[in-house]
C-alpha cells in the first residue's frame, strides 16, 4: 500500500472536475522535483499534481486564487505520460501577487520569476488530458 494520497505524486494524480472550486493543496512532501520548462528550470517543493479529462472541444483555461502571502507557480502538460513528462507546454513563475493560471490575451507560454502570473490558454479536444 503506498503512504502518498491523491495529488502528491504523478501516478497518483487528484481529478478535477468542470469549474471545479475549493481545492486545496494538501502535498506534504518538500522533496525537489526537478521542471524543466521552455523558458525556465526549477526545482518545484510541495508539488501538487491534478489532472483534467478532455470532453468537448475547447479552450482551456483556469486560475489559482491563492490565499495572501502565498504564491502558487504551475507548469501544465498535454496527454503526457507520468514515467516520461517530456517539456510541459505552458509554465508560470511569476512572483507577482494575485490569481495565476491560463488566460485569453495572456501572450506567453513561459514565464520565468518577473513577470506577468497570467499564460495563455490551450486549445483541447475531446481525450485529452491535462496534467
Amino acid at each position: 500500500m503506498s503512504s502518498q494520497s491523491y495529488g502528491q505524486v504523478c501516478d497518483i494524480l487528484e481529478p478535477i472536475c468542470t469549474s471545479q472550486d475549493g481545492l486545496n493543496n494538501t502535498a506534504s512532501d518538500p522533496s525537489p522535483i526537478p521542471i524543466v520548462g521552455t523558458c525556465v528550470s526549477l526545482t518545484g517543493n510541495r508539488v501538487a499534481w491534478y489532472v483534467i479529462l478532455i470532453d468537448q472541444v475547447s479552450t482551456f483555461t483556469f486560475q489559482i486564487e491563492p490565499t495572501t502571502p502565498n504564491d502558487y507557480d504551475f507548469a501544465v502538460w498535454l496527454n503526457a505520460d507520468c514515467n516520461n513528462m517530456g517539456t510541459p507546454i505552458r509554465t508560470n513563475w511569476s512572483g507577482a501577487p494575485g490569481n495565476t493560471g491560463l488566460s485569453i490575451g495572456a501572450g506567453n507560454t513561459c514565464q520565468g520569476g518577473g513577470g506577468s502570473n497570467q499564460s495563455d490558454p490551450i486549445n483541447v479536444v475531446p481525450g485529452d488530458e491535462i496534467i
